[in-house]
């Protein structure tokens, strides 16, 4: 079978490969095109990201990429795992981060890369972390998949005595499974 394009070398490892009509390229791969590229420091890439401008007691926000969470996210480097940039700008002024702890924020901005309000704790410290300063919001009527408010719960739980679970689950927009799960205590148990 003839292969379609035209006969190139690589210019990374002078591989010949067939170049189709609609690439301009000059590598064979993906892998050569990203090997031939300079290589940057993650810290210059990091530092290049990050808006000081506000000063040293300001927050430092990130300007790149921001994950699902809030977070900024960096490459390691091409193909290589994505990281949190906050934990990357501690990790530059401060060493390492020893296993199992996590950089927590002073200033709870997730954008945050300022090293100064950054401090280390484990999981609990963590967790207490975000109770103490308000950030536990994620039961209840305050999570963000919630359809039913605390008084829809009571209001359920006093209609129950005069109507079907199928009829409440309609009633409400909610699976009958839910309406079972509020009656039997197994979810929303504080209305």
């Amino acid at each position: 079978m003839k292969k379609e394009g035209t006969e190139s070398k690589c210019c990374k490892c002078d591989a010949t490969y067939y170049r189709p009509p609609s690439n301009r390229g000059e590598y064979c791969s993906r892998a050569c095109w990203y090997s031939s590229r300079p290589k940057v420091d993650i810290y210059t890439r990091l530092w290049a990201k990050i808006d000081k401008s506000g000063g040293d007691d300001s927050c430092w926000e990130w300007q790149g990429a921001i994950l699902k969470t809030g977070y900024g996210s960096i490459n390691e480097g091409a193909g290589l795992k994505t990281l949190r940039s906050h934990r990357v700008a501690f990790e530059s002024i401060n060493g390492p981060i020893p296993n199992g702890l996590h950089v927590l924020h002073k200033c709870d901005n997730r954008k945050c890369c300022n090293p100064a309000h950054h401090f280390l704790g484990d999981a609990k410290a963590n967790s207490d972390d975000k109770i103490e300063k308000g950030r536990d919001n994620n039961k209840g009527e305050k999570h963000h998949n919630c359809k039913l408010s605390y008084a829809d719960v009571i209001a359920i739980r006093t209609l129950k005595q005069t109507h079907s679970g199928k009829y409440l689950s309609e009633l409400y927009g909610v699976s009958q499974a839910v309406i079972s799960n509020i009656l039997n205590g197994k979810s929303r148990l504080h209305g």
